[in-house]
């Protein structure tokens, strides 16, 4: 199931960013959002094990997870409605 959720999403992207910022700046943003998509998928377990590796526990790697998810979407609802 969140694999074929995943795969419904995936293919809104390009779809959502040329709708939010035109046909010419869409791409620059699509590309911008799959940057940033590989290097939190590159360097995050990496941070989180080097987290929990200091604090023998779950607790300190879990609240950044939380605050970059509370931070995420405050970005999201300060995009434009239209």
């Amino acid at each position: 199931v969140v694999g074929f959720a995943y795969g419904g999403i995936i293919a809104l992207y390009p779809v959502a960013a040329s709708r939010f910022f035109g046909l010419a700046e869409g791409a620059r943003a699509y590309g911008i959002v799959f940057t940033s998509w590989g290097l939190a998928g590159l360097f995050g377990p990496v941070m989180a094990g080097h987290l929990y590796d200091l604090t023998d526990s779950y607790r300190a790697p879990a609240l950044v997870a939380a605050a970059v998810a509370v931070v995420s979407c405050g970005a999201v609802w300060r995009l434009p409605k239209s």
